[in-house]
């Protein structure tokens, strides 16, 4: 990966679908065919907040891997907005 390689994992690209985005940038783990699971939080977090307003900062995040990845191919990261408040909103993302 070339440039800022945070920036680069953490890039999105909406789909076609409401609240859909896709994670390209995969960095796998050397000792095994995974992903370390701090990506995977970080990229949830990142596309639930693109369905919030700017101003709102991510306070809590709770969460399960209820299955393995494919390495090589991209991420789908669908967000569903279960409660949007004056100063708050919760997502799920899945």
């Amino acid at each position: 990966m070339e440039g800022n390689v945070f920036e680069d994992i953490m890039s999105m690209e909406p789909t076609e679908e409401k609240n859909v985005f896709k994670a390209f940038k995969l960095r796998q783990n050397f000792a095994k065919v995974s992903v370390f699971g701090g990506q995977l939080v970080s990229q949830c977090i990142v596309a639930a907040c693109k369905t919030v307003d700017p101003l709102m900062e991510c306070h809590n995040a709770q969460l399960n891997f209820l299955s393995g990845i494919v390495v090589n191919e991209p991420l789908k990261y669908k967000v569903l907005e279960t409660r949007n408040g004056k100063s708050f909103a919760t997502r799920m993302v899945g």
